[in-house]
């Protein structure tokens, strides 16, 4: 860009802010400015005489140049402000954002550090997965698995049923040979029937099932165990029917057998109290009492036949005596409850 130099006359003009009737032009303006008429050297600073006028050939015609007390700066800063009020410099602005309204005081901010809660106060801080309720939480399982009953926030999830997971089982008690059999329950076995040779052997023998269903109550579950179906029976019937089943609200878990030269002739059921507690749904098992004894004694004892820590039995295994067609061995299937 070059620079034109004014005339004397057009200078002290432009200085005194008056106007004067610039050379050949028609109307009265302010020598040099954008868009007045002119003659070479008077232009300001930016501007060109071309063809009669003040004319800026390095840019659009968009603004008006306006005169001050002197040529201007071509290393002045153009985004600088003219306003002598308004200052320039580094934004004073606080970095609060205007929009956040948390009040860091409130005790309701979890990031305030003097938000304690109860349980804290009061002692160590609850822990969800701990397998203890505390303030703040519906229930609490003692695991991580996010889609059972209790969910991983410590809060009831979908409906929660009991299930019999990982299936295993018991000692077969007696001579494996005959003819074999095996039969599962959809839920815990709750006792035996069939029937027996009075005080001798076990003619006959089925299972009987339970139905374990999850209640609600008190903002809680309780497990409530019903009579189910019967298992196939399997032996010969005879005139002594029996029926050895467990208490209310108990399952079978193992039993006591005693054999004769033919195999199992009797035996002793041992049931244990099957529960969920209420808040956190752990399964409960109680400790194993026995039954009356069903068939004979034969010769005698033989050991007991019982469903690992946590199981309970959900069916019935063994082998049928082809000659007489009389219960000659038997063992339980055996699975461990768990509410999901």
């Amino acid at each position: 860009m070059r620079f034109y130099r004014m005339s004397s006359v057009a200078a002290v003009a432009f200085a005194a802010g008056i106007s004067v009737q610039c050379q050949d032009a028609a109307e009265d303006c302010t020598p040099g400015t954008l868009d007045c008429a002119c003659v070479v050297d008077q232009c300001l600073e930016g501007l060109q005489c071309f063809t009669g006028r003040c004319v800026d050939l390095d840019g659009p015609n968009t603004t008006e140049a306006t005169p001050t007390s002197g040529m201007s700066d071509p290393t002045a800063d153009p985004t600088a402000s003219s306003d002598p009020g308004t200052t320039t410099g580094p934004s004073t602005t606080s970095d609060t954002n205007p929009s956040d309204t948390t009040n860091p005081s409130d005790p309701t901010n979890p990031s305030d550090p003097t938000n304690v809660s109860a349980t804290a106060t009061t002692g160590e801080p609850g822990v969800c997965g701990d397998g203890k309720v505390d303030p703040g939480e519906t229930c609490d399982d003692g695991n991580q698995v996010d889609d059972d009953a209790c969910t991983n926030a410590c809060e009831p999830g979908s409906a929660p049923v009991l299930v019999f997971l990982d299936g295993k089982p018991s000692m077969v008690l007696g001579p494996a040979a005959g003819m074999s059999f095996s039969d599962m329950c959809k839920g815990p076995l709750r006792g035996f029937g069939g029937s027996e040779q009075v005080g001798t052997y076990l003619s006959q023998l089925r299972g009987e099932c339970a139905n374990a269903a999850l209640v609600p109550i008190n903002g809680g579950y309780a497990l409530e165990l019903s009579p189910g179906p019967s298992l196939p029976a399997h032996g010969t019937v005879t005139p002594m029917a029996i029926d050895s089943v467990c208490p209310a609200g108990q399952v079978v878990t193992g039993f006591l057998g005693y054999a004769d030269a033919l195999g199992l002739s009797g035996l002793s059921l041992q049931c244990s109290p099957l529960s969920v507690d209420p808040n956190t749904l752990a399964v409960k098992i109680g400790a194993a009492t026995s039954l009356p004894l069903i068939g004979g004694m034969g010769d005698g004892p033989i050991g007991g036949s019982s469903c690992p820590v946590d199981y309970v039995a959900v069916g019935l295994l063994g082998f049928v005596e082809t000659t007489y067609n009389t219960i000659a061995a038997t063992g339980l299937h055996c699975a461990r409850p768990t509410v999901q």
